[in-house]
């Protein structure tokens, strides 16, 4: 189903006059796991397609429920794994560097 063109654009209205008005969570669980997931959403961005294949394709025999858990945890550990291997000496490096 196709939404007219007027639809489209009262949403990004209702967006962007929304958007300003809004504050920052302060539950501290909330607040920890977006940063989590911040820290690791390039990574997350880069892994999520083969650890999908991985999860879905290569362990077809499993369970679907031990399928998600493997596509979630390989995602989230690959993930972290490069970060640590690749990003983390990167962080900030922008700020270190003169423009």
């Amino acid at each position: 189903m196709v939404a007219d063109r007027g639809s489209w654009i009262k949403a990004t209205l209702a967006i962007a006059v929304a958007l300003p008005r809004t504050r920052e969570p302060v539950w501290p669980p909330l607040t920890w796991f977006a940063a989590r997931i911040a820290r690791y959403s390039y990574g997350i961005y880069l892994v999520h397609v083969p650890c999908l294949w991985f999860g879905f394709d290569v362990l077809d025999m499993l369970p679907i429920v031990l399928q998600w858990f493997a596509f979630i945890g390989s995602t989230l550990g690959v993930s972290m794994l490069l970060h640590a291997a690749v990003e983390q000496d990167y962080d900030g490096a922008g700020v270190r560097w003169p423009m």
